[in-house]
């Protein structure tokens, strides 16, 4: 009777570490106040199969767009490994060109930096879409 349980365990964990490794499948939108941020990740590039890594997003008003980059997949020991002000954006780290980063978890951000309030939709890191 326990071993029903431990293949569930085993299941869930696979199951687990492929959404950690595949990255967020969803984008994170909201309304960010100012000093108010949002973020999507982690999403976990090796470097080979996956040899970049594409931070896209929108925003009704000029934001701070940022790229974390980090060894495991917990925000709090990121750093940043880009930043840019624009109120859309398309931006890219490349494993051929920063082989320092990968593997790794990478998270994208926008933070509101203004004075007013902004909504920021579609923010979304992972492998780049073309």
């Amino acid at each position: 009777m326990r071993r029903p349980y431990k293949l569930l365990l085993i299941a869930l964990t696979v199951a687990l570490f492929t959404l950690a490794t595949v990255g967020s499948a969803m984008a994170a939108s909201g309304t960010l106040p100012p000093g108010g941020s949002v973020c999507d990740g982690p999403f976990f590039a090796d470097g080979s199969s996956v040899s970049a890594v594409e931070l896209t997003g929108h925003a009704d008003g000029v934001v701070k767009w940022s790229i974390h980059q980090s060894a495991d997949p917990v925000f709090a020991n990121s750093h940043k490994v880009f930043k840019h002000h624009a109120t859309d954006i398309d931006a890219f780290v490349f494993a051929s060109s920063n082989p320092e980063l990968f593997p790794g978890f990478f998270w994208g951000c926008a933070f509101n930096d203004g004075t007013t309030t902004v909504n920021v939709s579609d923010v979304s890191i992972g492998p780049p879409l073309n």
